[in-house]
């Protein structure tokens, strides 16, 4: 099987997403963590994700001998799941606003690469709020395995759409609020004018009764 990363996200944009990680607080005084998914990273740029065994996780990273027994030791998933504790910990703090996110699903060791919006939404994500068409075929999760569909590509003008204020529409929405008010209180106006027209036309009442 072979994979590859989706050629939507250039491979130096992946690189620098790494580099912000691997020198932050979470991960910065950890060497392990850090050796893990600078590995799982660079051979899946290198097209070599299908390498990314336990088995060689825990001989490149972890040093352990060939002789290396998986059921005895299980080093490589106990890390694994700290390793993506620790990034799902460093997206909601230090790299809150960065573009491109790095996750390790569980299941694997394979990375995946999420395109961000600028409110913190996968870039699919957000198009499905602002209902736009076709956004189940934009790069929601680009996998780092065969994706060759050029559909996946995040078209930039879609991007830029997703940085429209969004107040925008609360302003709209204000303002029909306010013309419906106004069209009402305008009704109510011409019903009372109506009224007050016809009692002054109108002779005042007498008091009918028969005479004695």
């Amino acid at each position: 099987m072979s994979y590859d990363v989706d050629d939507s996200i250039p491979p130096q944009v992946i690189q620098d997403a790494l580099h912000h990680v691997l020198a932050s607080r979470d991960f910065v005084n950890s060497e392990r963590k850090r050796r893990f998914l600078k590995f799982v990273v660079q051979e899946t740029l290198a097209g070599r994700a299908g390498r990314i065994k336990a088995y060689a996780i825990a001989l490149e990273v972890f040093d352990r001998e060939p002789s290396f027994n998986l059921a005895a030791d299980p080093v490589v998933r106990i890390e694994a799941g700290r390793l993506r504790r620790c990034l799902e910990h460093y997206y909601l703090v230090e790299g809150a606003a960065d573009r491109i996110r790095i996750t390790i699903p569980k299941g694997g060791y394979v990375p995946q690469f999420i395109v961000m919006d600028g409110d913190g939404r996968s870039v699919p994500e957000a198009l499905r709020d602002a209902d736009q068409p076709n956004a189940g075929h934009l790069a929601e999760l680009i996998p780092a395995k065969a994706a060759a569909d050029p559909a996946l590509a995040v078209a930039p003008a879609r991007l830029r759409l997703l940085k429209q204020p969004r107040w925008l529409a609360s302003i709209l929405s204000l303002l029909l609020v306010l013309i419906i008010v106004l069209w009402g209180a305008t009704l109510i106006l011409q019903t009372r004018i109506f009224a007050d027209g016809r009692t002054e036309m109108d002779p005042p009442g007498e008091t009918t009764g028969v005479a004695g």
